[in-house]
């Protein structure tokens, strides 16, 4: 078998797949179960940490750095 020939089959199945599975039905979330007071604990901090990256205008910072001083902020 030629080897373009089967390279090309092998894309064309998996992209066949990769369409069967995306039209699969999904299935709709459940209702919280909980109140947003019970399952987040924290807001408090939350607001805090918004606070501070908007003072410090955190958002010109590359994504790397914006992750290091939030993971940062939660350990303190």
């Amino acid at each position: 078998m030629n080897i373009k020939l089967l390279i090309t089959f092998l894309i064309v199945t998996i992209l066949g797949q990769f369409h069967a599975n995306a039209q699969k039905q999904v299935t709709p979330p459940s209702n919280p179960r909980l109140p947003l007071t019970v399952v987040f604990q924290g807001e408090s901090k939350f607001h805090s940490i918004v606070a501070k990256a908007e003072r410090e205008k955190w958002r010109d910072l590359p994504l790397g750095e914006r992750t290091i001083r939030i993971a940062r902020e939660m350990v303190m």
